[in-house]
């Protein structure tokens, strides 16, 4: 009974490193596997359209294809730029007044320079840059949001 178990076991072993090894290798070390390592546009570069393995399309701004545009990968690790985007976090948050969409809008912090982006209405891009210049160290703001109508909003 034991040997028969250690048997089935060592099947399913086998089975489980052919399956591993049937596939593509090359493939699954791409960037598109390892976003952690990639940025953004990178992403977007790696996963075609016409992709035939059915992965999740990545749907990125015009400028991050050419590197112009900050994105969330580019927020800075340091400490005082770390607490800039949470106290900035922080405010949009505790703001009632905003919708779902601005209240989850990306902001990155680099060496004290703040970019806003995401979809919000006019108003809330207004709101939501008065809460970033009123942070702590902030040097300068870039307002990069897509502006959109109060319907699309809600």
């Amino acid at each position: 009974m034991f040997h028969r178990c250690l048997v089935v076991l060592a099947l399913g072993i086998i089975s489980v490193g052919a399956y591993a090894c049937s596939h593509d290798a090359p493939r699954h070390r791409s960037a598109a596997h390892h976003p952690a390592r990639t940025s953004g546009a990178e992403q977007a570069r790696a996963q075609a359209p016409g992709d035939a393995q059915g992965t999740v399309q990545v749907t990125t701004h015009v400028d991050d294809m050419d590197g112009g545009a900050p994105t969330a990968m580019d927020q800075s690790e340091s400490a005082e730029d770390l607490e800039i985007t949470r106290q900035i976090r922080s405010a949009v948050v505790g703001d009632s007044a905003l919708s779902f969409s601005a209240l989850n809008c990306t902001i990155i912090t680099r060496a004290t320079v703040v970019t806003l982006r995401g979809s919000v209405t006019r108003a809330e891009s207004v709101v939501i840059e008065r809460h970033a210049h009123e942070a702590p160290g902030v040097t300068r703001v870039n307002n990069m949001f897509d502006l959109s109508d109060a319907a699309s909003a809600q």
